[in-house]
């Protein structure tokens, strides 16, 4: 959704995101459960953020809160999160102590280096809009049709012997 390659790191979410400051602008996606976010750009002006699509957005705040229905979301960044990769992947194992930003759970003032990507230029967060196309549900064959082929599938004869 951001123009990365396959293997670029994301950052995973379980049950409520962090307080990101982007002191550029950059291109995020937010992907899996809803979450609460938005982002408040340099003016102090709050700006909700869309789940499943690219939102590309000034320098400022991003804010990712409560995770609703669901319990894991992934934070994509043009650029990806720049960590090395370690045994093939650029996740983090806590209890290996290995991988990620050295093997530990993001703290508070931490910096995330983001790997090189084209200039993003932007005034204010852009997000294309959605469109949905409803398409019309084939009914289903009636049951009664495979009823007694689904009766001769489950029959068989075999049988236990001393």
């Amino acid at each position: 959704l951001v123009g990365n390659p396959a293997d670029a790191a994301v950052l995973e979410l379980t049950l409520r995101g962090p307080v990101l400051e982007f002191p550029q602008p950059t291109r995020i996606a937010l992907c899996g459960a809803r979450i609460d976010a938005h982002f408040e750009d340099v003016h102090a002006r709050r700006h909700p953020v869309p789940v499943g699509r690219p939102v590309t957005l000034p320098a400022g705040v991003l804010t990712l809160g409560a995770i609703r229905n669901g319990l894991r979301a992934w934070l994509a960044v043009a650029g990806g999160i720049d960590v090395p990769c370690v045994l093939g992947s650029r996740s983090t194992d806590l209890r290996g102590g290995f991988g990620g930003i050295d093997g530990r759970a993001l703290h508070e003032g931490d910096l995330l280096p983001i790997g090189a990507h084209p200039a993003i230029e932007a005034g204010t967060p852009l997000a294309p809009e959605t469109t949905a196309t409803m398409t019309r549900p084939a009914p289903a064959p009636p049951a009664t049709k495979f009823a007694a082929a689904r009766r001769s599938q489950w029959r068989c004869t075999q049988g236990v012997g001393p």
